[in-house]
């Protein structure tokens, strides 16, 4: 999408979102079309990094943690999660 026809519809749906009382459906549908819109435009080296955000925060992250704590994440996983490191 390119700019100028981005920057023509934003400002419509500003304009229906100014016309659109409080928290009716019709607000919602704007809210929701803007988004798109926003997500659209974004590089696709920030859409891929906002999909990894989730993985990496919870998997990644957290297994780099242990392996440098010296926790052994092979073998028995269930002494492993027992390990006075993981709960400190």
């Amino acid at each position: 999408m390119d700019r100028n026809s981005f920057l023509k519809q934003s400002r419509s749906l500003l304009n229906s979102f100014e016309v659109a009382t409080g928290h009716s459906p019709q607000a919602h549908s704007v809210i929701h079309a803007v988004h798109t819109q926003l997500e659209m435009v974004q590089s696709p080296l920030h859409r891929i990094e906002h999909s990894l955000h989730p993985w990496v925060s919870f998997l990644i992250m957290p297994l780099f943690a242990f392996a440098n704590s010296g926790v052994r994440i092979l073998g028995n996983v269930a002494a492993a999660a027992r390990h006075r490191l993981v709960w400190e």
